[in-house]
């Protein structure tokens, strides 16, 4: 009978000193001691690093909160004292209006679309033209351009705003003054529009902090930097703002701040949030947008309307009109507009 010989294998814990004595043998290598540092030093960055973008992220969160609960506080305090009812009645005969800004290169692209919005409301509205060449001699808003020129490129247009909001003021009935482009469109009946913007006496433009200014940040940009304003004051907005008639009073008598932001690039993308926000009256701002713009990821300029019959086209007005978002750009000359009933 031949007898086998069975050796067993010491049980060993996983979590002993002895697990890796047993697996590899007692003559394992412990790491260098400059691999050990570099470890920890990793570690201390990646730490750093996240508590840093976690801080910037709270801070930029709670300076929105802050803005947020100073608009809501003050909407309060203008709805008890500017009631909607009381601007339109008190026996006044005289119908406060809307200013329509129009900023045009050449022309207005589909003036029949406008003519249509504006048709019955000459004592809800005003028109005001600034075009950078002139209109031609047969266009139906030729009546309304001005007869002054601020030479504009397309990212420095807050001259020539500045210059219609001065026209537009002369007129004591004008309470809202809405900045549009030559090649955007309504996409509300101007009984809405009117309601929605005559309800209080705040501006409406959305607005953030400038993070153009932020080394940090990917989006820095110091271009967009507005040298001589404190850092938490510089902010970033649409260009298509809707001003009270306040703010644009405040705004046509500043020389300060207007001469800082003007040296910067986009300076109509600044302009109308930082200097409310220097004068601490960015809570009198509703922070919504107004005016639909595409800004496709890659493109320096946004996406032009050109084809109604395109499915993706029109559900991008239709999701900005259930949203009450009351006008949209860019529209190409030769958009067949009409079809989806603008």
């Amino acid at each position: 009978m031949t007898t086998v010989a069975i050796s067993y294998r010491p049980k060993v814990d996983f979590f002993s000193s002895d697990f890796f004595s047993a697996q590899y043998g007692d003559k394992h290598t412990p790491l260098p001691c400059w691999q050990k540092v570099l470890i920890v030093v990793f570690g201390i960055l990646l730490v750093g690093i996240g508590g840093l973008a976690l801080s910037y992220y709270w801070r930029d969160r709670l300076v929105q909160q802050l803005y947020e609960a100073d608009y809501q506080k003050t909407k309060r305090q203008f709805q008890k004292t500017h009631p909607f009812v009381e601007k339109l009645g008190g026996g006044s005969s005289t119908m406060i209006k809307i200013a329509f800004l129009f900023l045009v290169t050449s022309h207005i692209t589909h003036e029949s679309i406008w003519q249509n919005f504006f048709k019955g409301n000459d004592e809800r509205s005003s028109i005001y033209v600034h075009v950078k060449e002139s209109l031609d001699a047969t266009s139906a808003f030729k009546q309304h351009e001005m007869a002054t020129k601020v030479e504009t490129t397309w990212e420095r247009t807050m001259c020539a705003q500045i210059a219609l909001l001065k026209e537009a003021l002369k007129d004591p009935t004008n309470e809202k003054f809405v900045f549009v482009s030559g090649d955007s469109l309504p996409i509300q009946k101007f009984n809405f529009v009117y309601q929605q913007l005559m309800q209080h006496s705040l501006s409406i433009f959305n607005y953030s902090w400038n993070n153009h200014q932020d080394p940090d940040s990917t989006f820095y940009y110091p271009k967009r930097k507005l040298d001589g304003i404190p850092y938490e004051k510089q902010f970033k907005n649409s260009q298509w703002v809707v001003l009270s008639r306040k703010h644009a009073e405040m705004m046509v008598e500043d020389n300060e701040i207007i001469s800082q932001v003007i040296q910067s690039t986009c300076d109509n993308e600044h302009y109308p949030s930082t200097f409310l926000a220097v004068q601490n009256l960015l809570s009198e701002v509703v922070n919504q947008p107004t005016m639909l713009t595409l800004w496709h990821r890659g493109y320096a300029h946004p996406f032009t309307f050109n084809d109604m019959d395109d499915r993706y086209q029109t559900e991008q007005l239709s999701e900005a009109m259930n949203q009450g978002i009351l006008f949209a750009r860019k529209f190409d000359k030769q958009c067949n507009v009409k079809s989806c009933k603008i």
